[in-house]
């Protein structure tokens, strides 16, 4: 590691550090190696009910699904050690919980991002987990073009 990931590893708490660890051996027992990030990996993290009407549901919001896994990363890796609770990064990417919580999940099951150890208040003053990227743009292969942030900033 060099130093800028030591000081990060040291900046986590225990259970910081534990997930971490664990979501490198979940893509180890997976088959997920760390690198590009793709819709197709996304996709099969997307949760679809069992009937008709949800898988259809489903395909159809699968490109913004995708999208919405791929602006969560981003917000992530930009808030660096200090992360974001589900509630923070809803507010910041004006995304309903109901598409953010989904899209941040499949990243946790990847290994793109983990909670952090560390928990903020809400703003009903419960403890929130706080997430942070596992993986830096460049590691996940994050391609982010000017035509994206402003499509991004439409949603």
């Amino acid at each position: 590691m060099n130093q800028d990931e030591v000081a990060a590893w040291n900046r986590l708490t225990r259970q910081g550090r534990q997930n971490i660890v664990q979501n490198m051996f979940n893509r180890l027992l997976n088959g997920n190696r760390p690198g590009m990030l793709t819709d197709a990996m996304l996709s099969r993290e997307q949760p679809i009910g069992p009937d008709s009407m949800s898988q259809n549901a489903a395909e159809k919001a699968k490109p913004s699904y995708t999208q919405a896994c791929r602006r969560i990363l981003r917000m992530l890796n930009q808030a660096g050690d200090d992360g974001s609770t589900d509630e923070e990064g809803q507010e910041m990417l004006h995304m309903a919980g109901n598409s953010y919580r989904p899209a941040r999940v499949a990243l946790v099951k990847l290994g793109y991002a983990g909670k952090s150890g560390k928990s903020r208040k809400t703003r009903s003053g419960r403890a929130a987990n706080i997430w942070v990227a596992l993986m830096s743009p460049e590691q996940a292969e994050l391609e982010w073009t000017v035509e994206q942030d402003e499509e991004d900033s439409e949603c």
